[in-house]
């Protein structure tokens, strides 16, 4: 019998040669080599996910479907198709240019718009193509998976702004609302950020669609937003926390806001910068005096303890960190996320 000379035929022959993960020995660098050879054989996402699916069998003890989809994911942001591995079809485009077209996004679809003062209007809204969730994949580094959960949680959507494409970070009140451009350029020199009309800069955008008893990570603009849901994902956390987002570290917490945290756990992921730590202090004071449970994580921090480096090889933000490969390790991600309202795993202790 002929052997299947398709590149998932080519593919499933190499990959059965490749050393199975076995926990504590290089488990985790064998298993995204492999997810990075399956990318560079220029398979679609869906023919990836079998022949993941089937090398991860025989592992000891085999990965979790949300670890393989991390790090399968990881492997398309950072490695391309290559030529080589594919010679009889050529290079095909990744799968997620080849979702079906936009979809209503329930959170930031169009509405009637709101009377005067209580938000910004907004152009029609939606998930966004293929090619667009993509292309914001790119351009922040993180997985398409990130990017996907952001808009199933109504914090991120795709439409037209000044005659260009752009992505949106807000959520289902519209108190703020900020648009990017999606090639990443700014609107303006200096301008990479449009806060549209009516906005409320200080609102904690997320805070009033947070489903009660889960954990409030509180993180620092749209970049951390999709850097921490990246991050969590990887941690399995992603089911039990509720992102909410500041749109910048100089602003105080609307005082309106500010109730809604009363009796909730909330971790504050703050920035390495000097702005991200006093903004960061300067939230954990209004929210403790409001009734909540907070305490403050440290990118900076992190990244250090886990590169064993001062500055941490340029980590700034979380987003930085959700792109660093040592980021993917269980011994980093653990700490990120508390288990539970209760319980602090960077203590140990109750709260």
């Amino acid at each position: 019998m002929n052997p299947d000379n398709s590149p998932a035929g080519r593919a499933r022959r190499y990959i059965a040669k490749m050393p199975k993960a076995v926990s504590g020995s290089g488990g985790h660098r064998a298993t995204f080599a492999v997810a990075c050879c399956l990318r560079e054989f220029g398979l679609c996402w869906e023919e990836a996910w079998q022949l993941f699916i089937e090398w991860n069998a025989d592992c000891l003890p085999p990965w979790p479907e949300g670890d393989l989809r991390h790090k399968l994911a990881d492997a398309w942001r950072r490695t391309a198709p290559r030529e080589a591995y594919a010679p009889c079809t050529g290079i095909r485009r990744p799968p997620s240019q080849a979702v079906p077209p936009a979809r209503p996004c329930p959170a930031l679809a169009p509405q009637p718009q709101p009377s005067a003062g209580t938000g910004p209007r907004l152009p029609a809204l939606s998930a966004g193509t293929g090619l667009e969730r993509s292309t914001l994949a790119t351009l922040r580094g993180v997985s398409i998976g990130a990017v996907e959960d952001a808009i199933r949680r109504g914090l991120v959507a795709f439409g037209p702004f000044r005659g260009l494409r752009a992505w949106f970070l807000g959520d289902r009140t519209r108190r703020a609302v900020e648009a990017r451009r999606l090639d990443g350029q700014p609107w303006a020199v200096g301008v990479k950020v449009w806060s549209l009309p009516g906005s409320l800069g200080n609102w904690p955008v997320g805070i009033l669609q947070a489903d009660p008893g889960m954990v409030l990570v509180l993180v620092e603009g749209a970049g951390d937003l999709l850097g921490v849901l990246d991050l969590a994902a990887a941690a399995g956390a992603a089911p039990r926390v509720a992102p909410v987002v500041m749109l910048g570290a100089a602003k105080r917490i609307h005082p309106d806001a500010l109730p809604k945290f009363a009796g909730r756990r909330v971790r504050i992921l703050a920035q390495a910068d000097e702005a991200g730590r006093l903004g960061a202090e300067r939230w954990r004071a209004e929210l403790h005096d409001s009734g909540a449970a907070v305490d403050i994580l440290n990118v900076g921090d992190v990244a250090t303890r886990a590169l064993g480096a001062p500055g941490a090889a340029g980590v700034k933000d979380w987003n930085d960190w959700a792109k660093n490969p040592a980021a993917d390790f269980p011994a980093c991600l653990a700490p990120i996320f508390p288990e539970s309202d209760s319980e602090d795993p960077v203590l140990g202790k109750p709260l």
